[in-house]
């Protein structure tokens, strides 16, 4: 719990920074440069710290949405999208596969290190990004009848950071989750301390709003 408190403390901490210096600089950081970025892509997701007797291994998903960009060379970045995500386990020999589906919100913040401003005005971006995202959990499939979705915590809450490459009106990015809570409910077969990491990979538009 510590550590959630801090992330967020964190996070915040950053954002509310960044729109200050845009209100007192004679030179805001945050001019009005604000895109949307449609994007879909693929998940890369393993649980840490398996419960007892099981193991984990990577397992692809995928995800679909759109975030927001505003700001120059410092940016806000909220977005939303569904996300799926795979789940494997092996216990005994015996394959656990399960894909949940989560409605995921991120906020980041980020600094464009080559490049700004909209697309029209510059054809190159490269940026770093990081922030937390919570994920509500909507389904889940499961392939081998052990799990239902009241096995599963909601929200989690993870920690992020990534990169960007933007070339005219499309955008590459990959991200990297930390899972921050337990992934698995209490009451659950699986509850212990495991937690969800996963890798996004996200290609997209970049459109001037």
């Amino acid at each position: 719990m510590k550590k959630l408190l801090l992330t967020i403390a964190c996070v915040g901490f950053l954002t509310t920074n960044i729109f200050a210096q845009a209100i007192e600089s004679e030179s805001p950081v945050l001019p009005s440069t604000t895109t949307i970025n449609p994007i879909v892509g693929m998940t890369f997701s393993i649980i840490t710290a398996e419960p007892a007797g099981y193991t984990s291994e990577v397992e692809a998903g995928w995800h679909a949405g759109a975030m927001m960009r505003t700001g120059d060379k410092i940016f806000f970045q909220p977005g939303i999208e569904i996300s799926q995500i795979g789940l494997s386990l092996n216990s005994a020999g015996v394959d656990y596969m399960t894909d949940v589906t989560h409605l995921r919100v991120p906020i980041a913040a980020g600094v464009r290190l080559v490049g700004g401003g909209a697309p029209s005005e510059t054809t190159f971006n490269i940026d770093v990004h990081g922030g937390i995202s919570a994920d509500m959990l909507l389904a889940v499939n499961e392939r081998n009848n052990m799990l239902s979705k009241s096995d599963f915590n909601s929200p989690l809450i993870s920690a992020l950071g990534g990169i960007a490459v933007d070339y005219e009106f499309l955008t590459l990015g990959v991200d990297y989750s930390i899972g921050l809570t337990d992934a698995f409910a209490e009451g659950s077969v699986l509850q212990s301390k495991a937690k969800s990491n996963s890798f996004f990979v996200s290609l997209g538009g970049n459109f001037p709003f």
